[in-house]
């Protein structure tokens, strides 16, 4: 126990008065804490073993059973908000924005630097043990940043909780097991979905143990259903119908490999396995497009590192995520029409086959973008949204989409239904005001639209791509809204826009 409070054999404080009475009172409250934290020194392993798990994931201070217990709330925490980030952030936004900033009004400057560093290049913020002192950047941003997961299961192997199977205890390929082969056969995920599928093999395994995938039965896969069901979340609500479909689908997925390899029998278990979500069509359910007037109350001055970002969406309509991931050369000329060019080239992600296209630049802004982009240097555009993966640059996005639904908040342009990718719900319209041709708004959009085929890389189609675009007014457009507002606010159907 000693090795636990820093090798001393008494504890002292000073109850800060003179008083005896007050004083007993004081020794009276304190006790109890005392004997608890002593109580929980004696089940945990000596401060030395758990060290090399604190130093691994860049993690200071003193290893007391009170940080100890501080730091498994805190990754506990944190694991649960990026499990449910991109499904409770809009409903989640308002009431942690006054928390965030009571907590980070309480920060020095560098360690709000720290947390903005290690956000960046990671989607993680770290865990402050108490005492630990006031870090550089550096120290929090330099190396590989870990899932706490990860951490609580070392943490686990340390204290004994979790005691690796032997070779000859486990016979045959577990859901772990099938999990690593599932990632191993799909190295393309992209971070969000890899936690996603984390999460979802997480409580498995919380629930049924590693169980063999010759095991799990349809009996098995709806427990599981009705466990993710039951789960509430950090700010107190059921979980999500569509979550618990994501997470059910990554279980699927990953034994539809293992059903590929041999190591289980047809059918999947986890099969039309779903939850039917209510009202899928109903209203709340959509997305509205985004008003001329709201994109003018953005201000977005030349200065800002995002500015040609934000025009570009504006006046290409593509997905936030395709052009943040942009490198110098993507912006080309073909068929004598400057372009930007979208694809999966280099690390880079598309949608689908539809979303590999180019795109005309509007007449509004083509010299002038054209001109900024000729002053960059060879590489991403916007490099704040790429991070290095095993030694690799690739793009990192997610932290590009919560800057610019901030700016659409503070803008008063972001609500229950409006978000940065209301953009391009807007532009869609656009287009339909001036464009009948369907082809052609798929071509631009990036959608699958049935039957099409084009040929991106020549001639008179990309020109034809850019008279559709020059087209678009938005004075006119404008005029156009004034003039009937609702209906410009009709919600729209996210099939195949996202």
């Amino acid at each position: 126990m000693q090795s636990h409070f820093g090798g001393r054999s008494h504890l002292e404080r000073a109850l800060g008065t003179s008083d005896v009475v007050a004083a007993r009172r004081a020794r009276n409250r304190l006790l109890p804490e005392w004997e608890a934290a002593f109580a929980e020194a004696r089940t945990l392993p000596t401060p030395d073993a758990y060290r090399p798990v604190l130093e691994r994931y860049g993690l200071t201070g003193p290893a007391t059973p009170d940080s100890i217990r501080r730091l498994r709330e805190a990754l506990s925490l944190e694991s649960q908000i990026a499990a449910d980030a991109d499904t409770a952030y809009e409903e989640r936004l308002e009431r942690e924005r006054a928390s965030a900033r009571a907590w980070v009004d309480g920060l020095s400057d560098g360690e709000v630097e720290a947390l903005r560093t290690r956000a960046l290049y990671a989607h993680r913020l770290p865990a402050l043990l108490p005492g630990q002192p006031k870090r550089p950047i550096a120290a929090l941003a330099s190396g590989a940043v870990v899932a706490p997961d990860e951490v609580i299961t070392d943490l686990d192997r340390v204290e004994g909780r979790v005691v690796p199977a032997s070779p000859s205890a486990s016979v045959g390929v577990t859901i772990t097991d099938a999990h690593a082969l599932y990632l191993a056969e799909t190295p393309d995920l992209s971070p969000r979905t890899r936690r996603e599928w984390e999460t979802a093999v997480k409580e498995f395994t919380e629930l049924h143990g590693d169980m063999q995938v010759k095991d799990i039965t349809k009996a098995a896969m709806i427990a599981y259903k009705d466990s993710l069901r039951s789960h509430v979340t950090a700010k107190g609500t059921p979980r999500s119908p569509a979550t618990v479909n994501k997470l059910l689908s990554a279980i699927r997925s990953i034994l539809e490999v293992s059903i590929n390899h041999g190591h289980l029998a047809e059918p999947n278990p986890a099969a039309k396995l779903t939850i039917r979500i209510k009202d899928k069509g109903g209203v709340g359910r959509k997305r509205m497009p985004l008003l001329i007037s709201e994109i003018e109350a953005v201000q977005v001055s030349r200065e800002d590192r995002d500015y040609w970002l934000w025009w570009l969406l504006v006046y290409t309509g593509a997905r936030l995520g395709e052009i943040a991931q942009m490198r110098k050369a993507d912006v080309a000329v073909r068929g004598g029409v400057p372009c930007i060019l979208i694809h999966d080239d280099g690390g880079r992600r598309v949608k689908n086959g539809g979303s590999v296209r180019a795109v005309p630049l509007h007449r509004d802004i083509r010299a002038d973008f054209i001109a900024w982009v000729q002053s960059r240097p060879d590489g991403p555009l916007w490099p704040r949204y790429w991070r290095e993966v095993d030694g690799v640059m690739a793009p990192h996005t997610d932290p590009a989409s919560k800057r610019w639904n901030r700016t659409l908040l503070l803008a008063g342009a972001h609500g229950d239904r409006k978000c940065v990718h209301s953009i391009r719900h807007a532009f869609k319209d656009w287009l339909r005001v001036n464009t009948r041709d369907e082809e052609m708004r798929d071509a631009i959009m990036g959608h699958s639209g049935g039957g099409i085929g084009r040929d991106y890389g020549s001639g008179h189609f990309v020109q034809k791509l850019q008279r559709e675009i020059d087209k678009i007014d938005l004075g006119q457009i404008k005029r156009l809204q004034e003039a009937d507002l609702s209906e410009w606010q009709r919600e729209v159907d996210d099939h195949g826009a996202d």
